[in-house]
């Protein structure tokens, strides 16, 4: 198996057992370094909030204090992206994209010099808006394909978890039908819609309106992110 594959699997069946947010960031900061990935930051994003404001993260204070103190938020090109898009995206795609303004070039040579000179970003939201973003940073981010969309797994059930033990956010249960959940379960164990309705009968067209229904109701954007949210509620197990 694949390394970034294996230490990704291994990553979602030991995250279960994390009790505290400490062990939560230690837990963070262990898996990531066998990524070659020096730092985290998770912030909520709720309507009054800003980057720079890590609720959980082991960036380095000082640049933390500085970034706040000079309120580099309004020339982040980090920033400036995550307010005008829902998507991941990779750090090295802001200055083919035109965000990498003079100013927006001194913060990323700062912040260079505590090691936070590659990285991506994964806006977390709901259909009601952003909820959270998770930052990966480090002095070069590995050349794998296989990289990127595990990091964007890895940050779904992160932010699972740090929501399950922060309290800060919790979430009526969801009243999932028993079809829902049927359909949730499969497509957590990688079945596709055409699969699910062969398993349970149905047309693949049913098993689609059932999916919708569920990411409605858990607030989720794409079935990944249900499948997760679903998790977390005890409503499944895959």
């Amino acid at each position: 198996m694949n390394f970034i594959i294996d230490q990704t699997v291994r990553f979602i069946q030991e995250i279960r057992g994390i009790k505290s947010l400490n062990s939560l960031s230690d837990f963070m900061t262990k898996t990531l370094a066998k990524f070659e990935i020096e730092h985290f930051s998770l912030f909520e994003l709720g309507r009054d909030s800003k980057p720079g404001a890590g609720a959980l993260t082991n960036f380095p204070a000082e640049w933390g204090m500085r970034y706040l103190e000079k309120r580099y938020e309004y020339n982040d090109p980090v920033h400036t992206k995550i307010v005008r898009t829902k998507a991941p995206f990779l750090w090295n795609t802001l200055e083919p994209e035109g965000y990498l303004s003079r100013k927006a070039r001194r913060i990323f040579g700062e912040g260079g010099e505590f090691g936070l000179k590659d990285g991506c970003t994964f806006p977390i939201f709901s259909i009601n808006g952003y909820t959270a973003v998770i930052t990966y940073a480090a002095r070069r981010l590995e050349d794998d394909p296989k990289l990127f969309p595990a990091l964007q797994l890895i940050s779904l059930y992160f932010h699972g978890k740090y929501i399950e033990l922060s309290g800060t956010k919790a979430k009526p249960v969801p009243n999932l039908s028993a079809r829902e959940r049927e359909c949730l379960r499969w497509a957590g164990i990688g079945k596709t819609e055409f699969e699910i309705g062969k398993i349970l009968s149905i047309s693949a067209a049913t098993v689609h309106t059932h999916m919708d229904h569920a990411r409605r109701k858990l607030g989720a954007s794409t079935t990944t992110q249900a499948v997760v949210e679903a998790m977390g509620h005890h409503l499944i197990s895959v």
